[in-house]
């Protein structure tokens, strides 16, 4: 296990991050259209207050980007953390990509501290302050531009690595093979490098980094499984997803369900399967029982009487989706 312990010098560098949060989350649409995905509960909890107050709360700056009812995001953050000044919020004046967001977020940065990149729309107990000091502590020493957090997924593996004694010297994107691995979403990036991106212009922050490798820059991955023995990792931006995150925090806290206190499932004739999510002041309008199994149904939902098995659903008072 490579030593993670900051050096002096490095300890006293700002330790800030951005949170992606502007996509339209299209895969969970129709529900995006009235809420942004970074919004969506989870276990009855927004997803961007679990990044904020879980694995970004060892950081002193956050900057979140958002264009998507950005409006929604910015009242939140608003309601959530009136007098704290340590979390920014940009709204871009049209979608500009992981590439073009950085950019935009420049001028904001210490220019002087490698910044955090953490995708809104996955859920994980990994600490991000293990990848940032390891970037710190060997990243730079290699001169690295950027250090991005790999697992081995093997729906997602299409990033071609060698693997060295300490890290993957990584050679090429979108490339499946037998050496590929997955990008997790979490990375650490030089303010130096992005001065590169052009301003205002929408890019794929993949699309730079190929660039990047065929002019001799260098880019190193780290694996999880180098930095911790066990991990939680779920993308929620497909319904599948989304119900698999319940699924994985459910077993974790070795629970079953998470509902209400006061929710009287025997008046309500409600039989609970497997894993089950229910949020507050959901109104059932049941006259028949109903059965719910591996299904969220978010806070202030009516179900009525159409209900009689809820199974890998999502039900909000927005719509409905399903697993197929």
């Amino acid at each position: 296990m490579v030593s993670l312990a900051c050096e002096p010098k490095e300890c006293k560098l700002i330790k800030q991050a951005m949170v992606l949060a502007a996509g339209l989350g299209t895969r969970l649409s129709p529900i995006t259209y009235y809420t942004p995905k970074p919004l969506f509960p989870i276990l009855n909890t927004p997803i961007l207050k679990l990044i904020l107050e879980g694995p970004l709360k060892e950081f002193s700056k956050v900057i979140i980007n958002s264009y998507h009812l950005s409006d929604q995001i910015a009242l939140f953050i608003k309601n959530l953390y009136p007098h704290n000044s340590h979390i920014l919020l940009i709204k871009e004046p049209h979608l500009l990509g992981t590439g073009g967001a950085l950019k935009n977020a420049l001028s904001f940065m210490d220019q002087d501290s490698p910044i955090l990149v953490y995708n809104a729309d996955i859920i994980t107990d990994f600490n991000p302050s293990l990848l940032y000091n390891f970037h710190l502590n060997i990243s730079r020493k290699y001169k690295a531009i950027a250090t991005l957090l790999l697992h081995d997924n093997n729906a997602f593996n299409n990033i071609k690595c060698n693997t060295c004694n300490l890290y993957e010297d990584i050679t090429a994107f979108r490339i499946k093979s037998k050496n590929s691995l997955a990008y997790t979403g979490i990375m650490v990036i030089e303010p130096r490098f992005i001065k590169s991106f052009i301003k205002n212009k929408p890019c794929d922050i993949i699309d730079i980094f190929s660039k990047a490798l065929m002019y001799g820059k260098k880019i190193i991955g780290i694996k999880i499984s180098k930095l911790v023995n066990h991990y939680i990792w779920e993308d929620i931006g497909t319904i599948r997803g989304y119900l698999n995150a319940h699924k994985l925090l459910l077993k974790s806290k070795n629970k079953k369900f998470y509902i209400p206190h006061e929710l009287d499932i025997k008046r309500y004739r409600l039989t609970l399967l497997d894993w089950v999510c229910i949020g507050d002041n959901v109104l059932f309008k049941n006259t028949h029982p109903i059965i719910i199994k591996h299904s969220v149904i978010w806070s202030n939902t009516k179900i009525d009487n159409s209900f009689t098995y809820i199974n890998n659903m999502i039900i909000t008072d927005k719509g409905i989706l399903e697993l197929k």
